[in-house]
């Protein structure tokens, strides 16, 4: 595996992860769940920094769809790159 393929598959896990968060925070909202914690620990770096220069938007959260588009802009990058 090369480093491209690599980097690839990391950005796809961190694109599942965020898409978990997103899906398991309608069913448990308060991170009860071992699982909910879990995604929560795994995602909330990614989140935080966008959360802050992001402006509020009230009891909507916006932040997981601009940190997915923003992996998925690097992932392309990195193919149009190599």
């Amino acid at each position: 595996m090369d480093i491209v393929s690599l980097l690839l598959w990391i950005l796809n896990i961190i694109s599942l992860l965020l898409i978990g968060r997103a899906l398991i925070s309608w069913v448990d909202p308060g991170y009860n769940w071992s699982i909910s914690r879990a995604l929560y620990s795994a995602t909330e770096p990614i989140l935080q920094p966008i959360r802050q220069v992001m402006p509020n938007t009230g009891m909507f959260d916006f932040s997981t769809v601009v940190a997915i588009v923003l992996v998925q802009i690097l992932a392309r990058l990195i193919v149009s790159a190599f």
